[in-house]
Formats: C-alpha cells, sequence, structure tokens
C-alpha cells in the first residue's frame, strides 16, 4: 500500500475521518467493532496545569472535576448517574485526567439506542463550552480535590516532585504540577475557575475523537450538530461562535552543560535505586526518515535491555534490576531513562556497571547477531498487531488520535505501519544504531536521581553526589571490553519425548468446547474462538498446591514456582532461553498456589509447538540456578526491608493477619520469614509437586486449529508423567476471626489516614449467592460514593468489593477502604455505618437497577474475551460444576430482587462481626 503522502509524510490512517468545524474545533472519527456496540468518544483539550497563573495553581484539575458536578444541561451527579443507568461504570467507561499540557475526558457508550447517543453528545458539549461552576459544589468539591491530593502524599509524591525538580529546573513545568497546591485548591474563587476554563477550552484546542461501533457519517453529523455554531451546527453557547484564535504560549525546559544530582534519602523509601535521565528535544518529523529513526530507537533498547538483563543474572551481579526506554515526557521535552535498582549500599557499584553498559556500546557498538536477533523480536510484535488489525480495542485506537492531536506524532495506522516495518527494518544498520546508542553517554542535560532509605551508616548526600559526579564526568575513561554475543543454538528439547493418544472425547456443547481424556490420565478443555486471531491462551491445574508441604517448607513453596520461572529451564539459562525464543511470541510460567499446582501462559498459534514444548520442560526439566536464587532472595531481602518502613504495606500487612486471626501461613514477608527460604527445599518441594500430572487439567482456549491440538496434546501432555497418585488441597482452616476487632496502626509521616472495613464469615457458595454478594457491593459501592465522596467531600475514592469464595470453604469477604484527613476518620466511618444500615434496610431500587445494567454490559464484553473463558472454565472445573453453569448469569442477574440483595447485606454485614482497622501519621 501507498504509505506517503503527495508532501513526502506519513500518510494519516486512511480508515480515520478528519475534520476541522468553522470554529477550529477537529474531530477523528474511526469505526471499529471492538467491543461490540459500543462507542468511546473523548473531548481533548490541549491546555492543561502548565497553562495556570500563578493564583489558579491546581485549578485545570480542579475544572476537570466540575464538569462531572454540573453542566448547562446536566445538574450534579445527573451525567454519572445516567451513564451508570445505562451500564457505564464510572472509571472504567467514564473519566477524565488532567496533565501539564492536555485535560481528556471520556465515556463509553452502547450504540443500539439513539436517544442514548443523543444524550451523550449533549454532555460531551456541554464539557466543552457549558460548565456551570455553580458555588455550592465548588464548594463540595474542593474537599475531593483536597483528598486527591492528600491520597497521593507519602514517598511516591517525595520523590516524584523531587525527581520533576531536577528534570525541569528553572521551567514552569517545575512550578505547576497537576495536583496544583492544597492553600490554592482550597480558597480560589469561583471566578478563577471560570477564567482558566473561558481562556483555555476554546474550540481551536479542543479535539473530539470518536471510535466504535457505529457509522461515521452519524458521528459527523452529531458533532457538527453539538460543537459547530449556526449555520454549521447548533452549538448556540457563546463561547461555540467562530472567534479570533487563542494563542498557545511554549513553555521551554532550559537545558545544561553540567549533569545534575540530586540525592534523595527518605525514611519510607521501599529500596535503593538510582534514575538517569538524559533530556532531548522532541523529534516532530513526520516523514519516512522519522519513522526510521523510531524503529532504530526501539532496536538500541531493546538491545542495551538484553545486556542489562544478561549481566543482572551472573554470580554477584551488580544490580537486583535494570533497564531503559525512552520517549514523551512533557510537550517540550523527550527523555531518555537508565533506571538501576540494587541493595542498601550498592549504589555505587550498580552505576559503575550502568556506566560501563553504556561505554560499552559508545566504545564497541552492538553485534551483527544482536542486532539481527532484535529485528526478528520486533518484527514479530508488529506482525501480531497486523494480524489483530481488526481485533483491537476502540479505546487503544483512540489514544493514538489524542496523541497526534496533541503532539503530532504520525498516526499512519497498522496496515501502513506493518508495510514500513518490514520495508524499514532489513536497512536499519549497525551503524545507526551504534550512533544513537553513543548519544547516550553525554553529561550534558543529564540527571541523575537516587533513592535510598536512611541509613545511619551511609555516607552523607553530599559525599555521595560528589562521588557520583566524578563516575559522570570520568564515564569516558573507563576502559571496557567488547560485548560477546555467546550462544549455544540448541534445540529447545533436546529429546523428544514417545507421544501418548486421546483416549476418550466428550463434546461440550453448553458452551461450545471439547473435552480430552489422555492416555495417562490427564484431561484437556479446549474451546475455540475468533476473538483474538493470534492468541492461544492456556492453564492448567492440579490439585494440591502448597497446602500439602509442611510448615517448614511453606516459604520454599511459596517462592518455588518464581525461581524455576527466572532460572530458564531443560538445557537452558535465562539468558539463553530469551535468546533461543527469538520471534516467537510464547510465555509460559509454571505456579503452585494455595489449592493447585500448575502452569499457565499463552502463544502465537504458530508458536504453539513451542508452548507445548516448555510445558513439558517445566514439568519435567525445571531449572534451579543458584545464581538467580541468590539475585531473587536479594530482590525479596529488599522488599522485606523496607516493607517495614511503607505505611502502606504495614496497614494491609496488619489488615491480612487480623482476617486470618494470625495464622502461620498468613504471615506477611519479613527478614525472619525469608530465614525459612531454602534452595534445596525449593527444588525439592518443586519436584514432588509436579512429579504426577495424572489428576491434571489442561484448559486451551484462542485461535488454535483443531488438528494440530491434537497432534501436540498427544504428542507433549500425553507423555507428561504420571504415576495414579491421587490427592487433594488440604484445609489449614485459615478463617477470619468470629467477632469484632477494632485496631489503629500509627505509621508514616504524612497527614493521611487510610480506613477499612472488613465483613467476613461462612456461607453457603451458590452461582445465585456469589452474584447477590457482587450485586450487594456494586450498590454500596455506588451510595459510599454518592454520600462520602460528593456530598461530604471526605474522601477521592471509596472502594467497595464483596465476593464469595467456594474453595477451601464457602466464605464471604466484603470490605470497604478509603482514604481520608485523620481528622475525619470517626465522622466517615459514621457515615459508612449510616449507609451499610440502608441497605440492609432495603436500599432502593433505582440503584440495583444501574447495577443490574453495568454488570451486564460488563459480561457482554466478556463473552469476546479468551481470559474470561479460560478463567471460567477453570474455576468451574475446580469447583466440580457443570461448564453449563457458565451460561446461566444473565438469568440469574435478571431474576435477582432487591429484597434478596437487602437480605444477603443482613446475612453479611453484621454489627457483631466485622474488622475495622485504622491507618494514622505516626504520633509526634
Amino acid at each position: 500500500m501507498e504509505v506517503l503522502g503527495p508532501d513526502g509524510n506519513l500518510i494519516f490512517d486512511p480508515a480515520v475521518v478528519r475534520g476541522t468545524l468553522s470554529n477550529g474545533l477537529s474531530y477523528y472519527i474511526r469505526r471499529n467493532e471492538e467491543p461490540r456496540e459500543r462507542l468511546h468518544l473523548s473531548l481533548v483539550v490541549k491546555a492543561g496545569s502548565v497553562h495556570e497563573e500563578e493564583e489558579q495553581r491546581g485549578l485545570a484539575h480542579f475544572v476537570e472535576h466540575m464538569a462531572f458536578n454540573g453542566t448547562e444541561r446536566f445538574a450534579k451527579q445527573e451525567i454519572v448517574d445516567y451513564l451508570e443507568s445505562i451500564g457505564s461504570s464510572f472509571g472504567a467507561h467514564l473519566n477524565a485526567y488532567t496533565s501539564y499540557d492536555e485535560t481528556v475526558y471520556f465515556l463509553e457508550i452502547p450504540t443500539d439506542d439513539p436517544e442514548i447517543l443523543e444524550k451523550a453528545f449533549q454532555i460531551l458539549s456541554d464539557w466543552a463550552y457549558a460548565i456551570s461552576f455553580e458555588p455550592e459544589e465548588v464548594e463540595l468539591e474542593r474537599g475531593v480535590v483536597l483528598e486527591e491530593w492528600r491520597l497521593g502524599q507519602g514517598f511516591d509524591s517525595r520523590w516524584r516532585d523531587g525527581l520533576f525538580r531536577a528534570l525541569f529546573g528553572a521551567s514552569r513545568y517545575s512550578e505547576r504540577p497537576p495536583i496544583g497546591l492544597p492553600e490554592v485548591v482550597e480558597t480560589a474563587p469561583v471566578e478563577q475557575l471560570r477564567a482558566y476554563y473561558e481562556r483555555w477550552y476554546r474550540p481551536e484546542l479542543m479535539a473530539l475523537v470518536a471510535v466504535g461501533d457505529l457509522d461515521p457519517a452519524l458521528i459527523e453529523a452529531k458533532i457538527k450538530q453539538h460543537f459547530a455554531p449556526p449555520p454549521e451546527g447548533e452549538a448556540q453557547q457563546e463561547r461555540a461562535a467562530v472567534a479570533p484564535p487563542t494563542t498557545l504560549p511554549t513553555f521551554e525546559v532550559p537545558g545544561h552543560e553540567e549533569p545534575r544530582i540530586d540525592i534523595f534519602t527518605d525514611p519510607e523509601a521501599p529500596g535503593t535505586q538510582l534514575i538517569l535521565v538524559r533530556k532531548a528535544p522532541p523529534d516532530t518529523g513526520q516523514d519516512l526518515a522519522w519513522f526510521k529513526r523510531s524503529v532504530t530507537q526501539q532496536l538500541a533498547f531493546m538491545m542495551l535491555n538484553a545486556r542489562l538483563f544478561e549481566r543482572g543474572q551472573t554470580a554477584d551481579p551488580p544490580w537486583l534490576w535494570a533497564g531503559s526506554a525512552g520517549g514523551a515526557f512533557v510537550r517540550p521535552t523527550d527523555i531518555v531513562q537508565f533506571s538501576v535498582v540494587t541493595e542498601q549500599g550498592g549504589l555505587e557499584v550498580g552505576f559503575t556497571a550502568l556506566l560501563e553498559e553504556l561505554q560499552r556500546v559508545r566504545q564497541h557498538g552492538f553485534t551483527a547477531s544482536e542486532l539481527a536477533r532484535e529485528k526478528v523480536n520486533l518484527l514479530s510484535s508488529v506482525e501480531s498487531l497486523y494480524k489483530e488489525r481488526d481485533q483491537r480495542d476502540s479505546e487503544l485506537l483512540a489514544g493514538e488520535y489524542r496523541t497526534h492531536f496533541l503532539s503530532g506524532v504520525p498516526a499512519p495506522g497498522i496496515e501502513a505501519e506493518w508495510e514500513l516495518y518490514q520495508r524499514l527494518i532489513p536497512e536499519v544498520s549497525l551503524g545507526e544504531v551504534d550512533l544513537l546508542g553513543a548519544s547516550w553517554s553525554g553529561s550534558g542535560d543529564t540527571v541523575l536521581f537516587v533513592i535510598r532509605p536512611e541509613d545511619p551508616e551511609a555516607s552523607s548526600d553530599e559525599v555521595l553526589s560528589a562521588a557520583m559526579f566524578a563516575q559522570i564526568e570520568g564515564a569516558h575513561e573507563l576502559q571496557v571490553e567488547a560485548y560477546e554475543d555467546e550462544f549455544d543454538d540448541l534445540p529447545l528439547m533436546a529429546t523428544l519425548p514417545t507421544p501418548g493418544s486421546i483416549t476418550a472425547e466428550e463434546q461440550v456443547d453448553s458452551i461450545d468446547a471439547v473435552r480430552w481424556t489422555l492416555s495417562n490420565g490427564v484431561t484437556v478443555i479446549a474451546k475455540q474462538t475468533d476473538f483474538q486471531n493470534d492468541e492461544v491462551l492456556f492453564t492448567a491445574f492440579s490439585p494440591g498446591g502448597h497446602s500439602l508441604v509442611s510448615d517448614e517448607d511453606h516459604v520454599s513453596a511459596l517462592y518455588a514456582d518464581d525461581i524455576a520461572s527466572g532460572s530458564g529451564v531443560g538445557l537452558h539459562d535465562s539468558v539463553t532461553l530469551d535468546k533461543l525464543l527469538a520471534g516467537k511470541r510464547v510465555s509460559v510460567a509454571p505456579y503452585i498456589s494455595a489449592l493447585f499446582e500448575g502452569l499457565s501462559g499463552n502463544a502465537s498459534p504458530e508458536d504453539l509447538e513451542t508452548l507445548f514444548q516448555l510445558i513439558a520442560l517445566y514439568v519435567t526439566e525445571p531449572r534451579f540456578d543458584p545464581a538467580y536464587f541468590s539475585t531473587y532472595e536479594a530482590r525479596l531481602r529488599t522488599s522485606a526491608e523496607s516493607r517495614a518502613t511503607d505505611p502502606d504495606s504495614v496497614f494491609f500487612d496488619k489488615a491480612n493477619m487480623v482476617l486470618a486471626q494470625n495464622h502461620h501461613r498468613a504471615r506477611p514477608l519479613s527478614l525472619d520469614v525469608l530465614k525459612e527460604l531454602d534452595l534445596d527445599r525449593v527444588t525439592a518441594v518443586y519436584g514432588e509437586r509436579f512429579a504426577d500430572f495424572s489428576d491434571a487439567t489442561f484448559v486451551f482456549v484462542g485461535a488454535f486449529d483443531w488438528d494440530e491440538l491434537r497432534d501436540l496434546t498427544s504428542r507433549y501432555l500425553a507423555s507428561l508423567p504420571t504415576t495414579g497418585r491421587v490427592e487433594n488441597w488440604i484445609n489449614h482452616d485459615v478463617d477470619p476471626p468470629p467477632g469484632v476487632e477494632e485496631h489503629v496502626v500509627r505509621k508514616g509521616i504524612e497527614p493521611r489516614s487510610q480506613t477499612i472495613l472488613i465483613y467476613a464469615g461462612d456461607v453457603r457458595w451458590t452461582r445465585e449467592e456469589a452474584l447477590t454478594a457482587t450485586v450487594a457491593g456494586e450498590i454500596l459501592g455506588t451510595r459510599l460514593r454518592e454520600r462520602v465522596r460528593e456530598a461530604l467531600g471526605g474522601t477521592y475514592a471509596i472502594g467497595v468489593r464483596a465476593s464469595i469464595s467456594s474453595i477451601p470453604d464457602s466464605e464471604y469477604l466484603l470490605y470497604i477502604l478509603f482514604g481520608s484527613d485523620p481528622a475525619r476518620v470517626e465522622e466517615l466511618t459514621a457515615e459508612v455505618a449510616v449507609e451499610v444500615a440502608w441497605l440492609r434496610d432495603g436500599g432502593e431500587q433505582s440503584y440495583l437497577d444501574s447495577a443490574k445494567e453495568q454488570l451486564r454490559t460488563s459480561r457482554e464484553e466478556q463473552l469476546r474475551e479468551n481470559s474470561f473463558w479460560l478463567n471460567q472454565i477453570q474455576d468451574a472445573t475446580q469447583r466440580g460444576e457443570s461448564l453449563g453453569e457458565i451460561n446461566g448469569f444473565d438469568e440469574r442477574l435478571a431474576a435477582l430482587t432487591l429484597e434478596e440483595v437487602a437480605a444477603a447485606a443482613r446475612r453479611y454485614l453484621l454489627d457483631d462481626r466485622y474488622i475495622h482497622i485504622v491507618l494514622l501519621p505516626e504520633e509526634e
């Protein structure tokens, strides 16, 4: 296909209808059928926090909040209530964000009702032209915005603020984080919100993006009707009129010749990490040369990351993890970033090793074999996207068009991109990637940001900063040897197994699947689908898990699967395995959970035999590399050390231990627990758990070929080791407490709290009961959002989740979690109790109707997802259910009554059985 336009630039995706209204508003429309009968709509504003005046710091984000709190045609909450009533969930299908340079709103709606489409465009038009800013709603929303600020406080906000100050320097970006200043949010008059809105929400700075299962001509007509002024359209608002264009100012990020170094020492730091960032102006090209530069950069990072991974697998590695990436940051600046995570005290060694790898690239470049391998990998990943070009989610496509509007990044479409990659990847030379790699070693426009926990024995920030400055300045003097790409090209499996056979076959008509029994006793359930052309998913499970190991071996069992996965398999260590699998789209991982052991993974249909070989190898020839074990143990040790200083980790660990009544098998990771991890016991437990697969079930879902699946099943699964062992998991009675548990956790230095209420106990599991619990949680979550967030301004987010487990015990669990000002914990907890009582007393039918519609919409989308069917088949089989039970959801949902939900609430939400835990800051 032709990929260049008459001007020599890349074409724009020809499947997209683009245009500009008379008032300057842009639009992008694309027909797309996934998800079916759904339309994804975005309103994009090319203005964000960097455009605020001094007295408006935080108001770009505040304006975004106010869009949901009243417009010309919709009163407060009416937008959210309406969209939830038609099946759109707040958060998943209805949300917005504010960044430095842009503000974006999005919603997703069904396309089968013209009235819904009309209302959706009224909402979008009001967001663009007619947000109300009613004073009483502004006052209420102040609390919500402040709670969002509070929720973000802690170690993450402190280190991020420090990094951004170092990156931005004396730039307006340094002074305009999107969350803003709490004192401005708390006191800014309504007039300032309106002033920001009226200045920047201008038609020529906005775009409407519509992607979904609907006629583009109809969508284009709706856009003109609701966004264009007369005579082109019907938008009567003054701000929709044609007017002189608003000039969008540009704000630069100043460069600097010497590297900036910032040592960030924090009592709550979860580990030791360094981030080396090099800044550069964006590459604003639109032509073939730009695309080739992009391909070259992708290949260079892939090669460097492979080297960093390989060095991390050596004995006594210099880091626990290392990686690199590059891309857009803010409008005037792109970044290249190199990150290293080390053990405490390992910073200088880790940094030296990173500089050595960058110098190795500068001095010697990459090798031809590395480049060839990564070319195969990159082409394979793009080919997968091309094969599923008609099955891409509308939201992903909308993201490409939003990016084009905001920054001009070309969006030629996957058909053109596939053509370009096939043409340009072979043309990328070693010299081109070497030249790019050499640019990573300069010291100008460079920031080194170091994160570390407090340690009285460590050197001071000033001493460490000086040492690292010297390392950067002396990097070019490092003498390193050229990289040698060692690779023994051995087959994945040295010896192919002797095939078994399929001895019985049963058609499972209820879900259009097949069940096979193999000669060694293994069961296989397979369902062929056309949801994703390049995807086959699988899972396998055998009852037992770490419930069958002794308490002494429990910790070794918990981590045995990760250690096996990280060690490679068969004849190949992890580095060799990665090289051997170049170009293959396949992944397999073993697992040992509480009740089952097994494997899971995915593959392209063309790589299905490789997937089966990996399955066989992880069962029969696992590896346990002592060097990898040592590195993995060091990662766990670092995590255990930091866990005790992280307020949220301490809080949730406390909740989990109280819920499990301090059961030995529920202990959180700690240095004492880690002492029980032993490589010999890891090897023994894994070997014992995977020794017999005669009671195992494999489930395959996806775009496989039946004849190939039969052949591979006979060769690789029917030959797995079996001894006829019959076993089941053991219930270790990890049960919730029978009465009331009240606890306060004091941890952290920020003025923030977390509150969790947990209701848990015994119940008889049925699908009807499980669905009733889910609906009760949905209703209560909506009600609490309306009351605690919207009416009281007490929290940014309040989450409710309800579920019922069937194994090892039939138990219900419902939790309510929210963050708030510590001074308001008691008040808000009391309000939660009021709403819990409201649900027990009967609730309201409108809440049930909305919850049903949202769950029905979600199920419609899930029915076209391979992962949904995989999990449903697995869960039903593990429970011993008929697979036909998967199909009864709609009938069960329709039959559910409000009284049944209220009765369930009375069974679950008991005043004499709950856990209440509050996280508060440490007392001074």
